[in-house]
C-alpha cells in the first residue's frame, strides 16, 4: 500500500538520464517504485526497520518502541535506586571519617608513615583531608559558640 506524495525534488538533467537508463535496466516502469524500491534497499542495508506495534514478535527480533521505552524507564529507575543508596553511603562515610577524626583528635594520636625502600605508605588523602576539615569544622563551631554566649 503506497502513500501518495505531493512533493518536487529536484534532479538535474544528468540525473534524469541516470535515473532512466537504471529504470530500463531493471524493468521498472515508473520513477517513484524504482525509487522506493532504491530506498527499501538502502534501509535494508543498513539495518533500518520500521515496527508497527501489534505485529513486532511475529515480524522481527527487534524490540518495539515501547519496549524500548520501557526498558529505558526501568534502567531510570534501578539508576535511581543506586543513586539513592549511594547517597545514604556516602553519608554513613563521612559520619564514620567525623568519627574517626574525633577519636584521633581526643586521643591526641598523630597519624605514623610507613617507609620501606620503594615507596612510603602514607594516609589516605582522603583522610589527611577528612581530618583538616574536622579541624576547620570544630574552630567554626567554637568560633559560633563564642557569638552567641
Amino acid at each position: 500500500m503506497s502513500k501518495k506524495i505531493n512533493r518536487t525534488y529536484s534532479f538535474t538533467k544528468e540525473t534524469i538520464e541516470k535515473l532512466e537508463l537504471l529504470m530500463a535496466k531493471a524493468e521498472y516502469e515508473s520513477s517513484s517504485e524504482y525509487i522506493r524500491e532504491l530506498i527499501n534497499a538502502e534501509a535494508d542495508k543498513q539495518g533500518i526497520i520500521l515496527e508497527k506495534e501489534e505485529f513486532h514478535n511475529s515480524v522481527s527480533n527487534k524490540l518495539s518502541r515501547s519496549e524500548v521505552v520501557r526498558r529505558l524507564t526501568h534502567v531510570e529507575q534501578l539508576l535511581l535506586q543506586i543513586n539513592y543508596k549511594l547517597k545514604d553511603n556516602n553519608a554513613m562515610t563521612y559520619q564514620i571519617r567525623d568519627g574517626i577524626n574525633s577519636y584521633l583528635n581526643f586521643a591526641a594520636i598523630e597519624p605514623s608513615y610507613y617507609e620501606s625502600e620503594t615507596e612510603k605508605a602514607e594516609p589516605h588523602k582522603c583522610l589527611t583531608q577528612s581530618e583538616i576539615n574536622y579541624e576547620n569544622k570544630m574552630r567554626r563551631l567554637a568560633v559560633e559558640k563564642a557569638n552567641k554566649g
